[in-house]
C-alpha cells in the first residue's frame, strides 16, 4: 500500500547562533528531587534558556523549592494548576515556552552541565532534523550510577514510513533525553489530555518523526533516576503492573493512530497494528504468565503464535522456554529475567568489572 505523499520531512529555518532553550517541567509531589533537578539546569554550560515548571496540584513543599529557586533566577518561572494529569500539565507549559527548541525534563532526573550546548550543536549541524535524542545514565535515589548509558539503539534520520509499520512507536529516550525543534512541536500540540497519566514523552516522539528527521547524540546527557516512585523501578513484576503498561500503550497507540488519520489519512493509519508496537505482545506474554487463570486472547489466539511473532530469535527462546515450565516455576523465571530486584543493580557493573582484557 502507497504512503501518502503528505509524509515527507517538514522544511526548516536555520537556528540562530545562540537560540533560546526552553526547558518544560510538569511536577506532581516531587519535592524530594526538584530542586536538584532546578540547579541541573542552573548549572548548564549553555546560557540562554528559560525553565518553566508547570506544577500539577502538588500537595508536597514542590511549591515553595519552586518559587525560592524561580525568585533568585528570573529564567525560571512557575506555573499552577489543579491536578489534571501529565498531559495538561505540559500542554500549560509549552503554551508559555518561547525557546526554538524545546527540551524535557522530569522533575526527578538531572541534567549534565553540557546538555543544552550540545543539543544546541546538534542541532544546528543537522539543519533538517527538528528531533534530538542522546542517551541518559540510570542512577539511583542518592544519584549513584546504577547502569551503563540506555537506550542502547535509538533511531536517526527519516524514518516515518518505518515507524507506521511498527505501530507508530518510537525507537527512543524517554523525557528527559528528548528535544524538539518549535515548528515541529507545533504540529502535535495540544497533547491528547487521554494521556493524563503519563507516556507523554512518546505520543511527541512518535507523531513528531512523521515531519521530521532525528539527530543522535550517542553520549549520555542526563542523570536518570530509578527510585521507589517511578515505573523503571518495577522490581518484581505483576498483573497489575503488565495491566498498567498495557493501558498505557494501549493510550499512546490510540493518540498517535488519531493523529495520522486526521494528518495522513486512511491509507496510512491501516498501516498501524498494536501488535506491531515493540514490546506490546511481550506484555501480552507477561499477563499469560502471571495471571492465575489463561487470559482472555488465549482464547483467540495460542501463545506459540504469538510467539513466532516475536521479532528477535533470542527473546522466542526465553519466553519459549518460560512457558513450558511449570507454572509456579514459570512466573518465578519470568520474574527473574524481567523484573529489576537489587541484586541485579550491583552484579551488572561487577560483571563488566570481571571482563578480562584483551590478549
Amino acid at each position: 500500500m502507497a504512503l501518502p505523499l503528505e509524509m515527507r520531512p517538514m522544511w526548516l529555518e536555520p537556528l540562530a547562533a545562540e537560540p533560546l532553550c526552553s526547558i518544560v517541567m510538569s511536577n506532581y509531589n516531587y519535592a524530594r528531587f526538584l530542586g536538584a533537578a532546578i540547579e541541573s539546569v542552573q548549572l548548564q554550560t549553555y546560557g540562554n534558556w528559560e525553565l518553566l515548571i508547570c506544577d500539577d496540584g502538588s500537595t508536597d513543599d514542590s511549591i515553595s523549592i519552586a518559587c525560592a529557586q524561580s525568585a533568585e533566577d528570573r529564567r525560571i518561572r512557575l506555573l499552577r494548576k489543579t491536578n489534571g494529569g501529565q498531559a495538561s500539565a505540559w500542554n500549560v507549559a509549552l503554551s508559555h515556552a518561547a525557546g526554538a527548541i524545546i527540551c524535557f525534563l522530569d522533575p526527578d532526573d538531572m541534567f549534565m552541565p553540557e546538555k543544552l550546548a550540545r543539543v544546541v550543536n546538534a542541532l544546528q549541524r543537522a539543519p533538517r532534523a527538528g528531533l534530538c535524542f542522546h542517551r541518559l545514565t540510570p542512577v539511583d535515589a542518592r544519584g549513584r550510577v546504577l547502569d551503563r548509558p540506555f537506550p542502547v539503539r535509538v533511531d536517526r534520520g527519516w524514518v516515518g514510513p518505518e515507524a507506521l509499520r511498527r505501530g507508530g512507536w518510537s525507537n527512543a529516550p524517554p523525557t528527559s533525553g528528548l528535544s524538539i525543534r518549535r515548528e515541529i512541536l507545533n504540529t502535535l500540540l495540544p497533547i491528547p489530555l487521554s494521556l493524563r497519566l503519563g507516556y507523554c514523552d512518546q505520543y511527541v516522539e512518535a507523531t513528531a518523526q512523521f515531519h521530521t528527521e532525528i539527530v543522535d547524540v550517542e553520549e549520555s546527557l542526563t542523570l536518570y533516576r530509578r527510585h521507589g516512585a517511578n515505573a523503571s523501578a518495577t522490581s518484581r513484576p505483576t498483573v497489575a503492573t503488565i495491566r498498567y503498561q498495557l493501558q498505557l500503550q494501549a493510550c499512546v497507540f490510540d493518540a498517535v493512530h488519531e493523529f495520522v488519520l486526521h494528518r495522513f489519512g486512511h491509507a496510512a493509519a491501516r498501516l498501524m497494528h498494536p501488535d506491531c508496537v515493540p514490546g506490546h505482545l511481550e506484555h501480552v506474554l507477561a499477563m499469560h504468565v502471571l495471571s492465575e487463570t489463561p487470559t482472555m486472547w488465549t482464547c483467540e489466539r495460542r501463545w506459540n503464535d504469538v510467539l513466532a511473532e516475536l521479532p528477535s530469535a533470542c527473546r522466542r527462546r526465553i519466553w519459549s522456554v518460560i512457558l513450558r515450565l511449570p507454572r509456579p516455576l514459570g512466573r518465578w523465571s519470568f520474574g527473574i529475567w524481567w523484573g529489576q530486584p537489587r541484586w541485579k543493580r550491583f552484579i551488572r557493573p561487577a560483571l563488566r568489572a570481571a571482563k578480562l582484557p584483551p590478549e
